[in-house]
């Protein structure tokens, strides 16, 4: 009797053990998740600043460009089933691109490949001078 209830006491910590080893776990994948996902919303942003106003294509919200990133942050537009994270670009005129007076607006969505999960989203308006 005694064995079992040691038994019983160990396999139950041992589940706990377990557990708690899982959520840490996943608490550190969410944090890789959000850092990686910050850094590629930031580096797509500043492509798009490089391209400058007047040469950035503009891309519908329905259509955007996307790119596909690995765990890392590494391209994996080439095979995209291996890609941990789908970048969205979307860049709309109002009015007209080119006008001079028009503002951009640049939408860049990151989100988590398999699940879909948005990670970051963030809209900044670009206009013929800059931010």
């Amino acid at each position: 009797m005694e064995v079992l209830v040691a038994s019983l006491i160990g396999m139950l910590c041992l589940s706990v053990m377990i557990q708690l080893w899982l959520v840490l776990f996943n608490i550190s994948a969410r944090g890789n998740d959000l850092a990686v996902g910050y850094n590629l919303e930031r580096q797509t942003l500043e492509q798009v600043i490089e391209m400058g106003w007047t040469n950035t294509p503009e891309a519908s919200v329905a259509s955007p460009t996307v790119h596909y990133y690995g765990i890392n942050g590494d391209n994996e537009d080439s095979n995209s089933s291996n890609a941990r994270f789908k970048v969205s670009t979307s860049v709309v005129s109002t009015p007209a691109q080119p006008s001079a007076t028009a503002l951009r607006l640049v939408t860049v969505s990151v989100k988590q490949q398999a699940t879909g999960t948005v990670i970051c989203s963030v809209n900044y308006y670009l206009t013929q001078g800059g931010l």
